[in-house]
């Protein structure tokens, strides 16, 4: 994959689930670091893993991997269910993705998973399904989902497949693979899997759009190393 932008006109944080992620961009500036002095890093890693899965939604718009042929009429169907997803119609988009991902669409299946868990306000064990569906076919973002330890079947003890631990093993194991090769999301996954900030800014090196934007905010959070 090659340089990516992301297209932050289409994100309008105007509901209670994407308050996390307008906070974050919204996060006081710590102040300027001392010379030479590495600064408190104070973006988690787990606040950036919220934010990158959110962001995911709509940088996978623009992903060139194709994980099944579509008909013409699923294809029209998914594009319908993420237009309405944008919108942030979490219902009604369900049964227009929902033909997409039984075709196997990868990105229709992590869009399914996504609505299905914002409507429900948790990742149902639906949801996981189709994430579960997704990250089968390499889809880091759906990997990083299934190794949140926020899902509530792991206080409830009813996970099923792969742990959280396996699944976070195999998204940085494959985005090395991927980041190796140049792919800047990949290397913006390993940064939100706390492998370092030197992925973020070889992504932004690298001219990722969405990976300058993020720099910038764990800049202005107070990570990294300056001369000033």
């Amino acid at each position: 994959m090659g340089k990516n932008t992301s297209p932050a006109f289409l994100f309008r944080p105007h509901l209670r689930v994407l308050s996390l992620y307008e906070q974050e961009w919204r996060s006081p500036d710590t102040g300027r670091p001392y010379l030479l002095k590495k600064s408190r890093q104070s973006i988690k890693g787990q606040t950036l893993l919220n934010q990158v899965i959110i962001s995911a939604v709509f940088t996978l718009l623009f992903s060139s991997a194709a994980a099944a042929q579509l008909t013409p009429e699923q294809q029209a169907a998914k594009d319908r269910g993420i237009a309405l997803y944008k919108q942030s119609d979490w219902y009604d988009s369900q049964p227009l993705l929902k033909a997409a991902a039984e075709a196997g669409d990868r990105q229709a299946q992590y869009y399914l998973g996504e609505a299905i868990r914002l409507s429900n306000w948790h990742a149902t064990a639906e949801a996981r399904k189709w994430y579960e569906a997704a990250a089968e076919q390499g889809d880091l973002y759906a990997m990083l989902r299934l190794s949140s330890k926020d899902d509530l079947c792991r206080y409830m003890g009813t996970c099923t497949g792969k742990s959280g631990e396996q699944w976070r093993k195999q998204a940085i194991k494959i985005a090395r693979e991927r980041a190796g090769k140049g792919d800047t999301q990949a290397m913006i996954v390993l940064f939100t899997a706390n492998q370092g900030l030197g992925w973020l800014e070889k992504a932004a090196e690298a001219g990722d759009g969405f990976g300058q934007q993020l720099l910038a905010s764990a800049y202005k959070g107070g990570g990294g190393w300056f001369l000033i």
